[in-house]
């Protein structure tokens, strides 16, 4: 039984003869996983029955379940992301999920513009709704570790994640971001952008790297060129 804001639910509770290792709402629809059994299955009026082609899941680790552009998606933690249409299972063609296969996903969170994966082994990766790789977020960008165990949104819209040792929250829509370098530039005094490059004043000399980040992944390190001309401490540009 629950209480919540004065009203009563009642669920009914019944031992069932396989493990559901999975539960999830989204959309309004409640989703398991009876693993060792029917696969994935939902709660439909009260009742828990199969989805179509959710048999294909029997034996297989269920962490992520969302409808994306229209389709539904199941995210394994071995085998990536599979989709679901009219009862046939295909393998999702994102780009992203051969990195979900490779660093096994195990926790997943969605806006109406990004899906969140937490993986095992590589920290977060954030795509668009296709898949496509947006930005990846692990210890070598400045997250506590690399195993995102859960993921939640706040009323505020930041992320939260739930680590294998830690908790780290993520601001989702701040302009700002952390990049860190393969070499160290020293103190930074000041910044500015000109033509195609952001230039860094520091004590060490004047330094740049490239202005659009488009291609630039956040869980890598930024080559960061020094201008040789400029040594020693640059205060303003």
């Amino acid at each position: 039984l629950n209480i919540y804001n004065s009203k009563l639910y009642a669920w009914s509770i019944s031992k069932p003869d396989n493990i559901f290792g999975f539960l999830h709402e989204f959309d309004g629809e409640l989703y398991m996983n009876d693993r060792g059994g029917e696969g994935l299955t939902m709660l439909d009026n009260g009742m828990i029955k199969p989805v179509a082609g959710g048999d294909f899941f029997a034996d297989r680790e269920i962490w992520a379940v969302m409808k994306s552009m229209g389709t539904l998606l199941i995210g394994t933690q071995n085998d990536g992301v599979y989709s679901v249409i009219n009862g046939i299972v295909k393998e999702w063609g994102a780009t992203v999920n051969e990195e979900l296969k490779k660093n096994k996903l195990y926790s997943f969170e969605n806006t109406d513009n990004n899906l969140f994966w937490g993986t095992i082994q590589d920290g977060l990766i954030v795509t668009d709704l296709l898949g496509n790789i947006v930005s990846r977020l692990n210890k070598k960008s400045g997250l506590n570790n690399n195993t995102v165990l859960s993921l939640f949104i706040d009323i505020e819209d930041n992320l939260w994640l739930g680590l294998d040792n830690g908790i780290d929250q993520i601001c989702i829509h701040s302009p700002l971001s952390i990049l860190k370098t393969e070499n160290d530039i020293g103190s930074g005094y000041c910044a500015a952008v000109f033509e195609d490059k952001i230039y860094l004043c520091t004590n060490q000399g004047l330094f740049y790297v490239p202005s659009s980040m488009e291609s630039f992944d956040a869980g890598e390190f930024l080559k960061a060129n020094k201008i040789q001309e400029c040594s020693g401490q640059v205060w303003c540009l």
